[in-house]
């Protein structure tokens, strides 16, 4: 009885504390080029920063669209699925169950990380060299 709920308030606490920190995250900079943007909350980033991004890098914008609108309402509920999964193992204390559905969940969730940042490293180089061509 004391693992559940020491395990809920944990997650709790933490998904608090990674919400306050996720809402100190937007860029002031642009990703791509570097150029100042305006501040705004991490919520309100995409309609602040986002003229930018679609007049200045369309390439991008369109990628983060296509991103946002196809692929994470699959994978969001699959890893919701996948971590509901894992914590009925801690329940039943199946606890193989649970470090396979951690992994599973942690596995993904550092592979997406992985592939967004190559993906807006690769725009970065193709933006560095298209101004190496121009200047």
């Amino acid at each position: 009885m004391f693992l559940p709920l020491f395990t809920f308030a944990s997650t709790k606490r933490w998904l608090r504390r990674t919400r306050q920190l996720f809402e100190k995250l937007a860029p002031t900079d642009c990703i791509i080029c570097g150029e100042s943007l305006p501040s705004s909350s991490l919520r309100q980033a995409k309609r602040v920063q986002g003229p930018h991004y679609e007049t200045v890098h369309p390439e991008v914008w369109k990628w983060s669209e296509k991103w946002s609108r196809r692929v994470l309402p699959v994978v969001l509920p699959l890893l919701f699925v996948i971590a509901t999964i894992a914590t009925y193992g801690l329940i039943v204390r199946d606890y193989f169950l649970f470090i396979v559905g951690i992994a599973l969940d942690g596995g993904a969730i550092l592979g997406i990380n992985w592939f967004q940042k190559s993906k807006l490293k690769s725009f970065k180089t193709q933006w560095n060299k298209g101004m190496g061509m121009d200047g």
